[in-house]
C-alpha cells in the first residue's frame, strides 16, 4: 500500500450527477459527503457539478446536516462543467467561490472543464486560465491528438480524454488512448479521464446493471494511471504504453514497498507523486464505491466499507 499511496491520493472525482449512475442533486452531495468521512476518502478528489445546477447544488449544499463537516477539516472542491461560454461561466465560478469562500460550510470551484468543438474554441478559454483555476479541455482521442494538445498547451490549458461512456463505441481502443498519453508525456500537458473507469483493471464488463446490457472491453483505471506514469518517468513507446493498458492481469506489475514495476521499468513513490501533481491529475467516476471495491478485490486496499 505504501507504493501505490501517491499513485491512488485524490484520484478519482466523483461524477455521481452523471450516466450510468445519474443521481439526483441532493443524492450525489449526500453520497460524497459520506465518501468524505469515509475510510478512503483520502482517494476522493473533486465534486463535479455543471456550472448550469450549481443553483441545485446551493440547495442540496445547504441542507446537509450541520455537524457533517466538523471532522474534515477542507472545503468541498468542485470541478465545474463549462456552459454558455467563457465569459459567462468565469461569472458564475467567481461569484460562487465568493458565496461560499464566506459560508460557514466553505467549498470552492478549483477547475472546470470544457466540450471544445474545434482547436479555435481553445483561445477564448485561454481567459478562464488567467484565474487561479485549472481548465480542462476535452479532446478527441479518435484523430491524433498532437495539434489538439499543443495547441492547449499554447493556451495553457489541461487536456481531458473520455475513456468510455454509456454505448460500446464511446470506448476509444487501446491504440487510441495509448496515442493520447503518449503525446500528454511528449508535451508535458496535464491531463484528467472521464467515463468508462469504474474498473481497476482492463476487462469485458456489461454497460450496466440491467441483465441485457451489452458488454465492452473497457478500460482499467490503474493501467491508464501506471501507463501514463511510465510514459511520463521511463520514456516508454506509444506501442509500450498500449501494452500497459491491454493487460488484464494484476501480476503484470510488480508491486514494492517504493515503485511498481513493468516489464523491467519501475516507477518509484516519489515519481508517482510528482506525475500526480502536474501531469496525470484525475478521473471521473460516477462511482467511488466500485473502484475501491477492486482494489480491494485485488488486494490494494484493507477493505471496502465505501457505498456506491
Amino acid at each position: 500500500m505504501i507504493a501505490l499511496q501517491p499513485l491512488l491520493s485524490r484520484l478519482v472525482d466523483y461524477a455521481g450527477l452523471f450516466p450510468p449512475a445519474q443521481l439526483t442533486m441532493h443524492a450525489a452531495v449526500q453520497r460524497y459527503a459520506d465518501h468524505r468521512r469515509g475510510e478512503h476518502s483520502w482517494m476522493l478528489n473533486r465534486f463535479i457539478v455543471p456550472i448550469a445546477r450549481l443553483g441545485e447544488f446551493d440547495q442540496a449544499f445547504s441542507s446537509l446536516p450541520g455537524e457533517e463537516e466538523e471532522n474534515v477539516g477542507e472545503p468541498w472542491r468542485i470541478s465545474a462543467i463549462g456552459g454558455r461560454g467563457p465569459d459567462s461561466d468565469l461569472r458564475a465560478i467567481l461569484d460562487f467561490n465568493r458565496r461560499h469562500g464566506e459560508a460557514g460550510r466553505p467549498a470552492v470551484i478549483e477547475a472546470i472543464e470544457l466540450k471544445v468543438l474545434s482547436r479555435q474554441e481553445l483561445e477564448p478559454a485561454a481567459d478562464l486560465a488567467s484565474e487561479p483555476l485549472e481548465v480542462y479541455a476535452e479532446v478527441p482521442a479518435a484523430t491524433d491528438p498532437d495539434a489538439w494538445i499543443a495547441a492547449a498547451a499554447d493556451a495553457g490549458l489541461r487536456v481531458k480524454v473520455r475513456a468510455g461512456g454509456v454505448t460500446p463505441e464511446m470506448f476509444p481502443p487501446a491504440a487510441d488512448l495509448a496515442r493520447f498519453l503518449s503525446t500528454c508525456a511528449r508535451r508535458k500537458v496535464g491531463f484528467k479521464a472521464t467515463a468508462g473507469l469504474h474498473h481497476a483493471l482492463r476487462g469485458e464488463r456489461p454497460l450496466s446493471d440491467d441483465p441485457s446490457a451489452a458488454r465492452v472491453l473497457m478500460h482499467g483505471f490503474l493501467n491508464v494511471f501506471l501507463a501514463a506514469s511510465l510514459a511520463y518517468t521511463c520514456g516508454i513507446t506509444t506501442e509500450q504504453v498500449e501494452n500497459v493498458l491491454e493487460e488484464r492481469s494484476i501480476k503484470a506489475f510488480e508491486f514494492g514497498e517504493d515503485g511498481v514495476a513493468w516489464r523491467g521499468r519501475r516507477v518509484t513513490s516519489a515519481d508517482f507523486a510528482a506525475v500526480r501533481r502536474s501531469f496525470a491529475i484525475a478521473y471521473g467516476s460516477c462511482s467511488f464505491g466500485q473502484p475501491v471495491a477492486d482494489l480491494t478485490d485485488l488486494g490494494l486496499l484493507r477493505n471496502a466499507s465505501v457505498g456506491e
